[in-house]
Parts: structure tokens; sequence; C-alpha cells
């Protein structure tokens, strides 16, 4: 079999569909078992903590020992830790026993495993589409995170509203399941590579740095990671930050919160859909849709209303997805196959190191309220772009100075 197939294709997006609604699934479920037991944010930020922290390491593990010749064995042995963090979880919730345990159990067993996935798959998607077919193929596919994202999220609040956490557990642990076979169809059992490909004097510590280093000789590819690191502080920031802000500042509860995340999901998926549109996924667009991203945060900060929370929320969602989809774009693209696993290393190595500053907030400053939080953090957002899209257009005058 090969993964160039149009069965190959179907299944990758399929997966992709299954594997964004575990992620969306498990940030509800996770997020309010915790929150629901303690009251604040603290349990909440350590296990996004704990998950950056991890996910520093295993990320770059997964970067260095991620073979193309590998991918099908590395893709289903991931899948097969997620599996076991999530039966654990179920079954805990089922005896309600141990819950915090099980629930840094399962955050740090899914982080392992899908450090490990989202490198593979990213070989895969060069493997699956040429070249020229990848710009098209970047959106469906962040198209498709996001409905999963919606639809997880959404799912996971109305069974865990309707019928409780144990069956949210269940379901999230069946979906979990489904996507092994997926994995099967559209990975090669073992690929063959050009042996003038092959580096077999190069350490690990070498392959690691590689990395860095390719990125770093692309402007266009470091400033792409710099963007998406900078714009994932503001899901980990509503992560961690969103249940006490429905629990304090909105006196609500877990149809809220849920709501919320699936209006931020609902915002991205629409947004997505016209990314198609778009005719040059550059960096100055990016950084302006930030610089918009740093603006609805200040308003979002300001707003006590649940029904204008729903909109800000789903405004956020909409620009989070399309400046994800522009950087994703210029990684998938510009990057080689032999190098994509080490630049997506090197680029959650950033955005782990951001989030781990993000989750140790609430042990530096008061998160009763997330107001000021908020509000500084979109005030951080604006003058990173501003200050970026500024040296970007004082590098071009200078070139055109100069030729």
């Amino acid at each position: 079999m090969t993964t160039s197939t149009s069965t190959g294709k179907l299944s990758y997006m399929l997966f992709t569909l299954l594997s964004s609604l575990n992620i969306g699934g498990y940030l509800v479920l996770t997020s309010w078992l915790a929150v629901s037991a303690t009251g604040d944010a603290q349990i909440v930020a350590s296990l996004f903590l704990a998950s950056l922290v991890c996910g520093m390491f295993f990320s770059n593990v997964a970067g260095v020992y991620t073979r193309t010749t590998h991918i099908r064995a590395t893709l289903v042995l991931a899948n097969t830790v997620r599996l076991l963090g999530a039966l654990f979880l179920a079954f805990n919730v089922y005896l309600d026993d141990n819950l915090y345990f099980s629930l840094y159990a399962v955050t740090l067993l899914n982080v392992l495993g899908n450090s490990f996935i989202m490198i593979a798959s990213s070989v895969s998607f060069q493997d699956i589409f040429p070249k020229e077919e990848r710009p098209k193929r970047v959106a469906e596919v962040s198209f498709l995170r996001q409905v999963g994202i919606a639809s997880g999220t959404g799912l996971t609040g109305i069974v865990l509203a309707w019928t409780g956490s144990l069956s949210a557990a269940i379901f999230l642990a069946i979906v979990t399941l489904i996507q092994t076979p997926l994995m099967i169809l559209f990975s090669p059992y073992k690929k063959t590579i050009p042996i003038s490909n092959i580096v077999s004097t190069e350490s690990k510590l070498s392959r690691w740095l590689s990395g860095f280093s390719y990125a770093l000789a692309n402007r266009d590819l470091a400033i792409a990671m710099v963007v998406l690191s900078a714009t994932f502080s503001v899901a980990q920031l509503t992560n961690v930050m969103v249940p006490v802000f429905v629990l304090s500042d909105l006196s609500s509860g877990a149809n809220t919160y849920a709501t919320l995340e699936m209006a931020w999901a609902i915002g991205g998926s629409l947004a997505l859909i016209a990314a198609r549109r778009i005719r040059e996924a550059s960096n100055r667009l990016a950084l302006m849709f930030m610089a918009i991203t740093g603006l609805t945060m200040v308003v979002f900060s300001i707003n006590r209303s649940i029904p204008f929370s729903f909109v800000i929320y789903f405004i956020m969602g909409g620009l989070f997805c399309i400046i994800r989809f522009i950087s994703d774009s210029r990684i998938m693209i510009d990057a080689d196959t032999e190098y994509v696993g080490r630049v997506r290393a090197a680029n959650l190595l950033l955005t782990n190191s951001i989030g781990v500053l993000i989750f140790g907030l609430p042990w530096i400053v008061d998160t009763s309220s997330v107001s000021t939080i908020y509000l500084v953090w979109g005030v951080v957002l604006f003058v990173l772009s501003a200050t970026s899209v500024f040296l970007l257009n004082s590098s071009s005058h200078s070139a055109i100075g100069r030729s």
C-alpha cells in the first residue's frame, strides 16, 4: 500500500478530525473535573504546567527519534499510550477514587503520545500530499482540526452535563481507539529512503541542534514559528483561566463553559473556510491578525455579559485559527521532509516555554479574577505584533535602498 492513494488521504483527514475531537474533549473534561473539585485555577494550571514541561522534553525526543522509515509503528505505539491514559481516567472516574492522580496520568500520557503523533503525522502529511497540493491541504487539515475541536468540546460538554463524567471519559476512550486503524491505512509499514539521505554518524544532539539551525537560517520559517508560539499563548491562557472566569466573573457553570469553548472552535472553523481564499499566507498578515487578537483580549477582559462573551470568544477563536493556518502553511510548505519533524520540535519547545510562564501564573499572581491578566497579555501581544511589523517594514525598506 502507498500513502498516495485516495484511501490514505481520506483516512488521514478522518484521523485529523478524530484526533482534534480528543483534544477538545479532554480540555473540557479534565479542566472541569479539576476546577469542580477545587474551585480555583491552581489544579488546572498545574495540569497544563506538567503537560508543557513534559511536552518540552517529549516533543524534542520525538523530533530526534522519529524516522521517516517507521512512521506506522510510531503512530500506533503512540496512540496505544494515549488509549491507556484514557482507560485509566475512565476507570478512576468510575471508582470515584484517585481523581487527581488520574488527571495527571491521562494528561502526561496524552502529552507523550501526542508528541510523537504530531511529529509522525507531519512527516506523513508531506509523504501523502505533493508540494503543489500542500497549501490547499493545509487549509483543509486546519479546518478539520477546528471542526474536531468544536465537536469534541461540544459533544463532551453535552455528555458531561447530561450523563456525567464517566460517560464523557468512556466516549473519549472510544474515539482514541478508533484512530488506530486509520493510522494503519494512511501510513506505510516501512518506507525505504535513499542511502544518501541517511546520516548514520550524526549524533542525537547534532540532529536536535540541526532543527534549530535549519529554522533560523530561513527568516520566514523562524518568524512563522515565533508568531505561532505567541498565538498559542492566547489558547494556553484561555485554557487555564476561563473555568475560573466562568465560575467567578460570570457566576455560571459547566454549560456556559462548554458553550464558550464551542464558540471558540466554531469561530475557528468558519475562519478556516475563509482562509482558503487567502492568496498569500504571509507573516505580515499573521502579525496583523495577532495585533487584532491582542485588542480583542482587552475587550474580553472588561466584559461581564455572558452573551457578549460568546461573541468575543467566537472572534478570538477565528483569529487564533487563521493565524495558526498562516504559520502552519509556512512551516509545512517551506520545511524539507527531512527537517520538518525537528522544526516542529523546535517550535513546540518555544511554545511550551511560553506556556510554562502562563501556567505558573496562579502561583505568582491572584487569579480570583482573570481580568487583569487578560488585559496585560492582550497589550503584550499587540505591542509585540506592532513592533515586529515595524521591524519587517524597516528591513524591507533597507533592502530596497541597498538595491
